[in-house]
């Protein structure tokens, strides 16, 4: 059975960032910045995921992922009555793809962070013949998958299909030229995507890390993004 799990930390404090973590990522990667933000005024929630989130089983990550969505929608609906605001998403890799769904859905996120981010989910996972082979193996020789039935199974998962309600949000893009598990060339289909409808963002470009180290430091480098946070212009 699929869990997950929600860490909160300043329940005292009114702006609430949600943490998105990515696919195998533990809450104990987040915390020590929940930890920095709690004390200049941030509520802080920190969702983590079992690894089965993510599989070759279609339809289950197709349910996984949108229940995860539902639950973070549903937490921000209930801090809104509890007169909480200005909600930001951090979402980290796969939690970006989440962070995604759920501000095209929730108007209360004003503002995203999106530390690596591809536009179909299904096209990126296709790539996985060297980094996952396994798992592109499970599709093809298991289950007969093609990319266009993929395409189809989690349309209602992929960015790019949920971006139409980004216009009035703020977002801050981290993107990696090496990334050899999100290409970059997959996360510049998502900006052309976000330009197509006149949205506004910051797009930051590392040239020399690969995945993991790209996502681990954009996180890490709190420097780099609390001035987007605090900015409410």
């Amino acid at each position: 059975m699929f869990r997950f799990t929600k860490t909160i930390i300043g329940k005292n404090n009114n702006k609430v960032i949600i943490f998105l973590n990515g696919w195998k990522g533990k809450s104990w990667h987040i915390l020590p910045i929940a930890n920095l933000l709690r004390f200049v005024g941030y509520y802080c929630i920190v969702y983590s995921y079992d690894k089965i989130v993510l599989s070759p089983n279609l339809k289950e990550t197709r349910k996984n992922i949108l229940q995860v969505k539902k639950n973070v929608i549903e937490q921000i609906k209930s801090l809104e009555n509890q007169d909480k605001k200005e909600f930001t998403i951090l979402g980290i890799s796969l939690g970006s793809v989440i962070g995604v769904l759920v501000a095209n859905e929730s108007p209360a996120v004003t503002k995203l962070i999106l530390n690596s981010i591809g536009a179909d989910f299904a096209e990126t996972v296709w790539t996985w013949e060297i980094v996952n082979d396994g798992f592109k193996k499970q599709l093809l020789e298991k289950q007969s998958v093609t990319l266009e039935r993929l395409k189809q199974e989690w349309t209602s998962i992929s960015p790019i299909y949920h971006i139409d309600n980004l216009k009035k949000r703020k977002l801050l893009i981290y993107l990696s030229k090496r990334d050899e598990i999100i290409p970059y060339k997959h996360g510049l289909s998502f900006i052309g995507g976000l330009k197509k409808r006149d949205c506004s963002f910051i797009l930051k470009t590392s040239f020399n890390f690969s995945h993991l180290i790209s996502c681990a430091f954009n996180f890490y480098n709190i420097f780099d993004y609390i001035d987007f946070l605090r900015n409410k212009k």
